[in-house]
């Protein structure tokens, strides 16, 4: 076994857990590095979750960065209190807790990237989840050597992902390099471990070398991925957030275009396949369907996706009292509404619209229901959420902020005094 630390970058940080797959990593770049030395540094997070055992492992990266002379970056992190505050479960906790602190330690230290030691069987073990939760191509050709880091800008390097772990465990013993174990290694509780311990030994009766012949397969996928992409169209939101309808069915294999645009936001395969069943009902699609990742949320309008990042729209108006003396123009900039303070009943109150709400608005004959004014402008229920309302009576709104004002509060050439809405 060997590594080319030179491939990696000119500065390289290496995670190192204390396992073997790590410290067998670490040890190929100490090992491997030539006569004009990549400069490398490792990185340690202690998620304290196996109490005295994690602490040792802690101990023990420490001890090694200091035997090799490098730099040894250490974190410790409340991984079951994360987890709980954001409702997620423990795996994906870590994952996020020590691939955000990668990146930040790459930005700020100047690394080209931080190494992690995944291997030929953690491979082959990301394959077999994929499937199980359902995938396309790209869940197929599981993990690359070379990422960006799912939690941030910089990138993430697999040195050792061509071997497999039995290669590792057969080059620790011929060398004596010293490693931890991490004892839940043994338990099933988690996916990985359940195909690692209960599914693998099975596939090993029925192929020995079924991690070789899959690792093959996985390579074989990655280059169907590659002429797969090369005949589809690449769909991209534009700078609202919005892919029109139209220009997905332009593609006829649109089912895959967007399953790719989609999965790249988190979207998972069931919730996908719910949009495209939509998109595929034909004159039946309704607007007003609303689908969420954890991250962003997606809304279908007539003609259109919009996907926005969760929470995006989180804006309230602002007011502010203004002299008039005639010579400004009471048209105003889009998202911004001017009324005759003196015709007000009171302070401006300013609320979310409701179903029932109505105006009279200025230039216009009778009531306007705001739901038909809102679908007239062609809103969306993402827009829709965040519309507010200048209360009235009831019922009765003297303004849609940003859109409408009711002809009881216009701008007049007896106006004084304006209140200025506009949203954030």
């Amino acid at each position: 076994m060997r590594v080319e630390p030179h491939k990696w970058g000119e500065s390289v940080l290496l995670a190192v857990s204390g396992g073997i797959d790590s410290v067998v990593m670490a040890e190929l770049f100490w090992r491997c590095n030539g006569f004009v030395p990549v400069k490398m540094a490792v990185a340690h997070c202690n998620f304290h979750l196996r109490g005295e055992e994690s602490d040792a492992d802690a101990a023990f990266v420490k001890a090694w960065a200091e035997s090799h002379r490098l730099e040894c970056h250490m974190a410790d992190f409340d991984t079951s209190g994360y987890a709980s505050q954001k409702g997620i479960s423990i795996e994906m906790a870590a994952r996020e807790l020590r691939y955000s602190w990668f990146d930040a330690l790459c930005r700020e230290n100047g690394y080209d990237g931080v190494c992690v030691a995944h291997n030929a069987n953690d491979n082959v073990e990301t394959l077999f989840l994929n499937l199980l939760r359902g995938t396309g191509l790209k869940g197929l050709c599981a993990m690359s050597e070379v990422s960006g880091n799912p939690y941030g800008d910089t990138r993430v390097f697999r040195p050792i992902l061509n071997y497999s772990r039995e290669e590792i465990e057969r080059y620790a013993g011929k060398h004596g390099i010293a490693y931890r174990t991490d004892s839940t290694n043994l338990e099933s509780e988690y996916k990985r471990n359940r195909l690692r311990n209960d599914v693998f030994p099975l596939l090993r009766r029925i192929n020995p070398s079924f991690i070789s012949t899959i690792s093959r397969d996985i390579a074989n996928f990655r280059q169907a991925e590659a002429v797969v992409e090369s005949c589809t169209s690449s769909l991209v939101p534009d700078k609202d957030g919005r892919v029109e309808i139209s220009a997905v069915k332009a593609d006829p294999h649109w089912k895959y275009s967007l399953f790719t645009m989609l999965s790249g936001y988190g979207f998972q395969p069931p919730v996908i396949a719910d949009i495209v069943r939509l998109l595929d009902s034909g004159d039946r699609i309704l607007s007003g369907h609303r689908f969420e990742s954890e991250r962003y949320v997606l809304v279908t309008a007539t003609d259109y996706l919009r996907i926005e990042p969760a929470g995006s729209r989180r804006s309230e108006p602002s007011v502010s009292l203004l002299d008039w003396d005639g010579s400004l123009s009471p048209k105003t900039a889009r998202g911004t509404t001017l009324v005759d303070a003196d015709r007000l009943p009171g302070v401006p109150v300013i609320r979310k619209w409701r179903q029932g709400d109505w105006l009279n608005p200025l230039g216009m004959k009778g009531k306007k229901k705001v739901s038909d004014l809102l679908t007239d402008l062609k809103y969306d229920v993402l827009r829709k959420e965040n519309v507010y309302v200048l209360d009235g009576d009831g019922s009765h709104v003297l303004a849609v902020i940003g859109e409408r004002v009711d002809a009881s509060v216009s701008v007049s050439s007896s106006t004084v005094k304006v209140y200025r809405i506009s949203m954030e």
